[in-house]
């Protein structure tokens, strides 16, 4: 039988020092760093299914990286662990944390010794489920051009994007900041969203023994909708909270996602995307020695 990380069963790390399982100030042992739009969500509902593993139900902190260096508290972090029921592993999975600028030093700083699993995509691919993500969610009416051209004026007026179409995808840019923050590469699990996609029990497995626990079996779910329901959002707020027959509403609202969201990309603004990423691509191949020339295209 595979082991869990030793000592990590008995105590959590806790700024240096160490705290018993009894004590609700737990922090996590491993994080989903990101990126966006490439996994994150399913990856974590697959590894909660896993008995030696706790991630929070709310699965996204918003911690790191959105808080002040002199903010960060590992009592007040702890919190969003509150549910803690003593499993082995501890984590959380925020996508911003691998895109911020400022996260990398800060996750370093409270836990030099996590554990870090982050989820890559070809960066077109990406930057346009980002994009329509943001059509479904927040209600942006633009153009996918038109998008790119206001988050490229923002860069023009001086104003990073880090959370934008394109920033998120240099994936080795972002990597690095964290390797120059202090983390060892051994620390690091790099993950293909195409390889979670096409063989996606193999892949929950790899992470669960990159976290030194037993794999579950568990496979991954489709969290990520992508297409729009017909009904309205406070009608299918109030059939999902229903206890009541509960299958037959289940069935109801799953039907009501009938409107397909995506569109096929421009092959013009795709082809100039392709060229955008060519350089990146190639950064983040030899910095995990890697071949990532299928993007290019």
């Amino acid at each position: 039988m595979l082991l869990v990380l030793a000592g990590v069963s008995l105590k959590c790390q806790l700024m240096g020092g160490m705290i018993t399982v009894n004590s609700s100030r737990c922090l996590p042992t491993f994080l989903i760093l990101g990126a966006q739009k490439c996994g994150t969500t399913s990856l974590a509902r697959a590894l909660a299914r896993n008995p030696h593993i706790f991630l929070p139900s709310a699965k996204e902190a918003h911690y790191f990286g959105e808080v002040a260096d002199e903010d960060i508290d590992a009592a007040t972090y702890s919190q969003f662990f509150s549910g803690w029921s003593h499993e082995p592993m501890i984590g959380e999975a925020t996508p911003e944390y691998l895109a911020l600028p400022g996260a990398a030093s800060q996750i370093h700083r409270l836990l030099p010794d996590v554990r870090c699993v982050v989820i890559v995509r070809n960066p077109v691919d990406r930057a346009y489920s980002h994009y329509w993500h943001r059509r479904r969610e927040a209600g942006l009416t633009l153009g996918f051009g038109q998008a790119l051209a206001e988050e490229e004026a923002e860069r023009q007026r001086g104003n990073p994007v880090p959370l934008g179409y394109l920033d998120r995808g240099r994936y080795a840019q972002q990597l690095t900041r964290f390797f120059d923050a202090g983390f060892a590469s051994e620390q690091f699990l790099v993950l293909s969203f195409d390889d979670l996609i096409s063989d996606p029990s193999s892949q929950v497995r790899r992470v669960e023994y990159f976290l030194g626990v037993e794999p579950s079996g568990a496979t991954l779910p489709h969290e990520n909708r992508s297409t729009r329901s017909v009904l309205p959002a406070a009608l299918e707020h109030r059939l999902s909270g229903l206890s009541a027959r509960r299958s037959l509403v289940q069935r109801a609202v799953r039907a009501a996602y009938r409107i397909p969201l995506t569109e096929t990309m421009d092959p013009v603004i795709r082809a100039e995307l392709v060229e955008v990423f060519r350089q990146p691509n190639e950064a983040l191949g030899r910095l995990l020695g890697r071949d990532f020339a299928s993007w290019n295209r």
